[in-house]
């Protein structure tokens, strides 16, 4: 079992990437949570076997149609023994959201 904290960067809000993240954690069982991050990135942090972290990691750099990958940044975590992933903040504050979209028009 392997922790790894993902931050990504980009054009991933009104996008559906935390519900995308969500069922790609599903899908290759692994556990953790996704949230928006406080600059208006997505932050990860997941837990699972390494091979189905490195195929969670390859749909996360493509994101959800309608998403535009920046950049992402991962590092090795302390295993947290999560029990299942977990979306955990749905809302961005509203001038944060406006200045998000400005940036990517």
């Amino acid at each position: 079992m392997k922790n790894i904290r993902i931050y990504i960067s980009g054009k991933v809000h009104k996008t559906g990437f935390l519900f995308f993240a969500k069922q790609m954690a599903r899908q290759f069982n692994i556990n953790g949570l996704v949230k928006y991050d406080t600059n208006l990135s997505v932050f990860i942090e997941a837990e699972g076997k390494y091979e189905a972290l490195d195929l969670f990691v390859k749909y996360c750099q493509v994101g959800p149609v309608g998403s535009k990958i920046k950049s992402i940044h991962i590092e090795e975590g302390i295993v947290q023994n999560y029990k299942s992933f977990k979306i955990i903040d749905k809302s961005i504050p509203k001038e944060q959201s406006g200045s998000l979209e400005k940036q990517f028009d």
